[in-house]
């Protein structure tokens, strides 16, 4: 009798586990208003929600920075470093996350590269300023890639507004002379 309730207790356990593990799956638009929300609290937890290696970030290749650093470690404070740069950038602007809105699906299509991406958009401050964030997917977890910012025009239409930001930590390219390689 006890063995038979232990195995049902086991049983019923993994079966709440999965269940609890497809509960707490984020649907798209809500890891990327999280990830954004991470990102402009300056947490180091938004590093594992962002594909590193292809990250954009409003024109700027942070994945080609990224891929720089040889070792994990380098890649690692880089990472951080770029989090906090981000979230300083946001708030000496007096910028909340509570700035963005509208969160939706978007059918935006500004990327021919990116065939297959999901597209989340939402608004910042105004309806006239979209923020996108293309997200990938593979092996199953979900990745931040793109964060590009567009003005909508009198017609609807998304022009690209590309923000530079000098406060995002770049590596500076060294000068090979020649014979060094």
């Amino acid at each position: 009798m006890a063995h038979k309730f232990l195995r049902m207790w086991v049983v019923s356990m993994i079966a709440g586990a999965l269940f609890l593990g497809c509960a707490f799956q984020e649907d798209d638009v809500t890891f990327a208003r999280h990830t954004m929300e991470q990102l402009i609290e300056g947490r180091y937890a938004a590093s594992s929600r962002i594909d590193w290696p292809r990250l954009v970030v409003m024109g700027f290749d942070v994945g080609k920075q990224y891929a720089h650093w040889k070792t994990e470690q380098e890649r690692t404070d880089y990472a951080r470093s770029f989090i906090n740069a981000f979230s300083k950038s946001y708030k000496s602007k007096g910028a909340k996350s509570s700035a963005f809105f509208g969160w939706r699906m978007s059918e935006y299509a500004l990327k021919d590269q990116l065939p297959g991406f999901k597209t989340v958009a939402a608004y910042c401050y105004d309806k006239n300023t979209v923020v996108l964030f293309f997200l990938a997917e593979e092996k199953g977890k979900k990745k931040l890639v793109e964060i590009v910012a567009v003005k909508l025009n009198s017609d609807d239409q998304a022009v690209p507004a590309v923000v530079s930001n000098p406060e995002i930590p770049a590596v500076q390219e060294e000068e090979v002379e020649e014979g060094e390689e």
